[in-house]
């Protein structure tokens, strides 16, 4: 029988089998020698707008919902806790507009944005305190910010559907739109996006560092946390730094962006061999990792 592992970015309380454990981003729980069946109570810490909630765990029926996620590998299965929050009640801003003789209203909470015409009601979780709106052609934008993040959203009212970009810092013209942010992981860069005002098609990245800024020098299990961290902002040319001569010879720019393409964040699952979790939108994934000096010589699916 595979064991479980239980992961949060979180702080939460676990009550398993009358026993309580401790639960946060830097440690899992582990079961062993489970049954088929597993149902615990997750208890929140610090966090008064998210409800306590039981997580329901059946081998043979294996069921994601909005607030817990399983992933299911060789050796393990791993459940991932979120938070529970209930939608906030009360608007915060209302917009109307039409376009092509169809009303919309727009009603800005500070966790969602919902759209609603004649043909529905749509709706884009966000997490903002302030909005402004404006139209153009097909597209109903709605900017919003808080103290440490801006944040601009279109809705695209041929399709239905929105689009979204944020960043410490958001420029609008007629035609672009640039948006710098952080890179928020182990690289500890400044990427500069432009993407068309229509639709928010990206054209270009660039990425910045402080050359003063002295990079932090990770024992080897920890390398490969760079390479991936890379990929994730599609930093192809970072990435390939930390990779042997031998293996940049069978990879490019084009064939990382292909084979790593929806990647989010990983993992590091063991130190050895070392063996890396990787976790893209749809699916999830063991990867054995082979140094050679300090630089990625093999990356093995297993």
């Amino acid at each position: 029988m595979k064991k479980i592992l239980i992961t949060s970015q979180y702080d939460f309380l676990l009550q398993i089998d009358n026993k309580t454990y401790e639960l946060d981003n830097k440690h899992f729980v582990e079961i062993e020698n489970m049954a088929n069946n597993l149902t615990f109570l997750a208890y929140p810490i610090a966090n008064t707008m998210s409800l306590p909630y039981a997580v329901k765990f059946e081998v043979a029926n294996l069921k994601n919902t909005n607030y817990y996620e399983i992933y299911s590998f060789n050796d393990r299965y791993e459940i991932k806790l979120n938070l529970f929050t209930l939608y906030s009640t009360t608007p915060i801003a209302n917009y109307s507009c039409q376009i092509k003789n169809v009303k919309y209203l727009v009603k800005c909470y500070t966790d969602r944005i919902c759209v609603s015409s004649q043909n529905g009601e749509y709706v884009y979780e966000t997490n903002m305190a302030n909005y402004t709106f404006w139209t153009s052609n097909n597209y109903i934008y709605i900017f919003g910010e808080n103290e440490n993040n801006k944040m601009l959203t279109i809705f695209d009212t041929s399709n239905f559907v929105f689009y979204s970009q944020s960043g410490e810092e958001i420029e609008i013209d007629d035609t672009k739109i640039k948006c710098l942010s952080n890179s928020n992981n182990s690289l500890k860069c400044k990427i500069l996006s432009t993407f068309n005002i229509n639709g928010l098609e990206k054209i270009n990245d660039e990425f910045y560092k402080k050359e003063s800024e002295t990079e932090t020098k990770y024992i080897d299990c920890l390398i490969p946390y760079k390479f991936f961290d890379a990929i994730i902002i599609k930093d192809y040319k970072t990435a390939l730094k930390y990779t042997t001569q031998k293996l940049k010879t069978s990879l490019n720019e084009s064939s990382l962006d292909s084979y790593f393409n929806g990647l989010e964040y990983v993992n590091l699952y063991k130190i050895s061999p070392i063996i890396y979790t990787l976790y893209f939108k749809d699916k999830s994934k063991d990867y054995k990792i082979t140094l050679v000096n300090r630089l990625i010589d093999e990356i093995e699916d297993i």
